[in-house]
């Protein structure tokens, strides 16, 4: 018994259609550990309701009135209630209005029981560690974690790991901080070769040791790369790299998160467990495209995706690799069907960075006052200030949450939707 208490979750269904909100309880209320409430009435009323429940998730009818204005006043009063927002059919204006008032997912196929199911767990949990690490920051119960960035290529063959791997260097050699390098592409692994590290043990040998895991066990299994980085590889055996689990890959990087002071993940350009996984725990997603439609239709897409499982825009860092490539679709018009900014465009540097990967010398090691060693240094100023940035933002958002609450407190936030 005291253990489903624990895990419970309260999940709060607002609608003023009784029809509506019988259709979702028909669904969830028979689910072991979901404990499911109910709202039809008006909005200052399921606001109120909301403040004395304290649910863990919020689900409100994406044709319900004003919609975006109350995704935006929950998502102020309950800054740690993720909000879903359900549509009957797909309509990605409004989808995107809510998404950017604060929701963290809009889901369209109500017809999927264990979609849906699948959503709130794995939305709560997500909500729930990035409030204990923020609660931790912003009280100093916790030392200062490692910055988590992914590298992730929409398309295979975008330069991903290139990319993660020079990045990671000029992030070394010009922050003179530790950079740990971690190929999350378990099933065909290139970082290693483009470091030319000739390291027997990888990733797949600390699964014997989870219940003892610690960052003096780690530093013993990773690489040590002359360029300060150190490299967590991946097995070199498909059978080895099959046997790691999430939670496992999820519990490897917290703890090097605890000692490390950036974490370069290069995942690979399938969306499997061991990608979702970094990419939910990262910090910020450098997202690689080229300029062909064929890699901008997946990038597309991987936005899409994004977007859907609640990551904010501002994670997104977009960076357009071989930038001026002859016959490429112009940077303009990448900006525009994409609906991102260009964090930074690289440009096309083939021969340069295929002798560099053959002779296992990344070209970020070089001198150069131009070419592809300026743009790494450059890239890795970038990241950098985002750390800055980061920290800034997380203060901010820190202050603004207890502004909002002192406004929702007041009642400004319980003002009724326009009728329907």
């Amino acid at each position: 018994m005291s253990e489903q208490s624990v895990t419970t979750l309260k999940c709060l269904v607002l609608d003023d259609s009784v029809i509506y909100a019988e259709a979702i309880k028909q669904m969830l209320e028979h689910e072991p550990g979901i404990e499911l409430h109910n709202s039809h009435t008006g909005f200052g009323e399921g606001l109120r309701a909301a403040r004395k429940l304290h649910p863990d998730v919020v689900l409100i009818a994406g044709d319900t009135p004003g919609v975006a204005s109350m995704v935006e006043a929950f998502d102020s009063a309950l800054p740690e209630a993720p909000v879903i927002v359900l549509f009957d059919a797909e309509e990605p204006q409004l989808a995107r209005e809510c998404i950017l008032a604060g929701a963290q997912m809009c889901m369209y196929n109500l017809e999927d029981r264990e979609e849906l199911i699948g959503a709130i767990r794995r939305l709560v949990t997500r909500e729930k560690r990035r409030r204990q690490v923020f609660l931790a920051r912003a009280s100093n119960e916790e030392k200062k974690l490692a910055r988590i960035i992914a590298f992730h290529g929409a398309k295979g063959g975008a330069g991903t790991t290139t990319l993660a791997v020079n990045a990671a260097v000029a992030l070394a050699q010009m922050t003179k901080k530790r950079v740990v390098l971690v190929d999350a592409a378990l099933q065909a692994g290139d970082v290693g070769v483009l470091l030319d590290i000739d390291h027997s043990a990888n990733v797949a040998d600390l699964l014997s040791h989870m219940k003892e895991l610690d960052y003096d066990l780690m530093k013993d299994v990773m690489a040590h790369h002359e360029s300060g980085v150190q490299v967590l590889l991946a097995p070199t055996d498909i059978e080895r790299a099959e046997l790691i689990s999430s939670e496992q890959f999820n519990k490897i990087i917290s703890v090097l998160r605890k000692s490390a002071d950036y974490i370069i993940i290069d995942t690979s350009p399938a969306l499997d467990t061991i990608s979702m996984a970094a990419l939910d725990t990262a910090d910020q997603i450098v997202l690689v495209t080229m300029p062909e439609v064929t890699a901008l239709r997946n990038t597309a897409r991987f936005m899409q995706l994004a977007a859907k499982l609640g990551y904010p825009a501002e994670k997104l860092f977009l960076l357009l690799n071989r930038a001026g490539s002859k016959g490429g679709v112009r940077s303009e018009d990448i900006k525009e069907h994409l609906k991102h900014d260009i964090g930074m465009q690289i440009a096309s540097a083939g021969k340069t960075l295929v002798a560099a990967g053959n002779q296992g010398i990344p070209a970020a090691m070089g001198k150069g006052r131009f070419g592809p060693a300026k743009s790494f240094r450059q890239l890795a100023m970038i990241l950098d200030m985002g750390e800055r940035e980061s920290k800034r933002q997380q203060r901010a958002r820190r202050a603004a949450w207890l502004t909002m609450g002192r406004n929702a407190a007041k009642g400004k936030a319980e003002q009724p939707a326009p009728g329907r």
